[in-house]
């Protein structure tokens, strides 16, 4: 059982990925089929449904997930490959009970794993593209839960010209953010730039950032930024945003405070001079997708990069809880 269950996840090694030839994987396919028929024949007609059910639990499904959660593969077809091994053995097992197949299909365990192979077998673009996607739709439920920190007031302009487009932020204000000092204010900066970054579809975006103000309530008078992007308008992908992170300046490393993600695509309908007053949360990095980007990120430099800024934007840090209890004593 072990054996036919082994045979796909682990026998197409990274060696192949993607040039593996159909005959090489349908011998794999084959020997997967030929032990499926030998524990049928085997294996009491009534007592085949459970029997198949324990080999998917305990050996099948357990072998693909210890074996996607190993080293990471750098060649991302090599996962396409695992995944149309994943699906002939789920085929495999359905052509001998279809009520099984149904529950394995239905099985939060195979979405999963089916998620994460998927998310491994994209490109570095695109899987940042998604990941900015899934984290725009996220900003609301945390709104709706009262999980924000404050807000930030800004107006965003895109100006086309001939081959490109500019554009145009300016930083306003900031209002009730949270109390990061020990004497309960807030050295406030603003940080403003384009995401996803490190990506072939914005290989040199820079990051702006306004002075600092030291408030809970800043205002941040003539602090305009502008930024030349070379995007095709008409096939601007939602996931392309605008970012605003709001810090706390410190004298060892800026405290993360938190962000809103605006798309581009809602900047281009707005009018000139149109202002956004937007609340600020804090990113969940503990999501599927970014599990997935941390995973890639150990041989990926574009990936890795990203990873390491983005683990910053966490207000769970040591020195901050020290800060709280500070300033519950004072």
């Amino acid at each position: 059982c072990a054996f036919a269950a082994a045979h796909i996840s682990s026998g197409i090694n990274a060696e192949y990925g993607d040039n593996l030839e159909e005959e090489a994987r349908d011998e794999l396919y084959h020997v997967v089929e030929m032990h499926m028929n030998t524990i049928q024949i085997n294996v009491e007609e009534e007592l085949l449904h459970d029997f198949l059910r324990c080999l998917w639990d305990r050996v099948i499904l357990p072998r693909f997930v210890d074996h996607i959660e190993a080293k990471p593969v750098k060649k991302h077809t090599y996962y396409c490959c695992v995944q149309k091994g994943l699906q002939e053995i789920v085929y495999e097992i359905g052509m001998r009970s279809e009520a099984l197949r149904t529950d394995i299909e239905r099985s939060p365990g195979l979405e999963r794993l089916s998620n994460t192979i998927f998310c491994l077998s994209e490109t570095p673009d695109k899987l940042l593209l998604m990941y900015f996607e899934s984290e725009i739709e996220a900003q609301q439920p945390k709104i709706d839960a009262d999980r924000t920190r404050g807000t930030v007031t800004f107006t965003a302009h895109l100006a086309p010209h001939e081959r490109s487009q500019t554009l145009n932020v300016r930083v306003i204000r900031c209002n009730n953010l949270p109390k990061m000092d020990t004497i309960g204010s807030c050295d406030a900066i603003v940080k403003v730039t384009i995401q996803p970054q490190h990506t072939s579809i914005l290989p040199n975006v820079k990051t702006d950032k306004t002075k600092t103000v030291k408030s809970l309530n800043p205002e941040f008078p003539n602090q305009s930024f502008s930024q030349p992007l070379h995007l095709d308008m008409l096939d601007l992908p939602k996931s392309m945003c605008l970012q605003l992170a709001v810090w706390d300046q410190d004298f060892r490393a800026d405290d993360f405070v938190g962000e809103c993600l605006v798309p581009l695509n809602d900047v281009l309908a707005s009018p000139p001079g149109h202002i956004f007053t937007l609340p600020l949360v804090v990113p969940d990095l503990e999501d599927k997708l970014y599990a997935v980007l941390r995973q890639r990120a150990v041989y990926n430099g574009p990936i890795k990069k990203f990873v390491k800024e983005r683990n910053k934007l966490t207000t769970d840090v040591p020195r901050q809880a020290r800060k709280s209890i500070l300033m519950n004593l004072l």
